[in-house]
């Protein structure tokens, strides 16, 4: 059976990529071809270009997210009443009291990398360095000591 345009199209395009001048000045042309025939549409034209090129990227966004959010993740447990199993034991061996309970699941999602460590930084207050100058001087003097 004969191939479909896209096909051969493919495959052409695989068998230039192993040329890289030839790959190269086809890219070129391409370029050009379309800077050209975007030249010679008018304002209507060119905004419904626009408009669809905009809905395209937008599919191929939302496709692409949900390709990623339903990557499902490697099985850990054979069966569903394994994994319930698991989860009884630690919710058996976990504080009985909420915020324990909450502190320690944290600790060890932070632990295990499945949240990001806080960054937050202590800032003591600090005197600045001229009022300690000043207190040193008025206790080295003679009158005070």
């Amino acid at each position: 059976m004969g191939k479909t345009a896209a096909e051969r199209m493919k495959k052409y395009r695989e068998k230039m990529k192993k040329d890289k001048v030839k790959y190269e000045n086809f890219l070129k042309k391409e370029r050009d071809n379309k800077k050209a025939t975007k030249t010679k549409l008018n304002v209507v034209e060119l905004a419904a270009l626009r408009t669809k090129n905009n809905l395209r990227q937008k599919k191929y966004l939302n496709n692409k997210t949900k390709r990623l959010i339903s990557k499902s993740q490697p099985v850990a447990f054979k069966s569903r009443q394994s994994f319930e199993k698991g989860i009884k034991k630690v919710n058996s061996a976990l504080p009985k009291c909420l915020g324990k309970k909450k502190v320690v699941v944290q600790h060890i999602a932070k632990k295990l990398g499945l949240i990001a460590p806080s960054t937050h930084e202590r800032v003591t207050a600090q005197h600045p360095e001229k009022l300690k100058e000043a207190v040193q001087k008025f206790y080295v003097r003679d009158d005070i000591s």
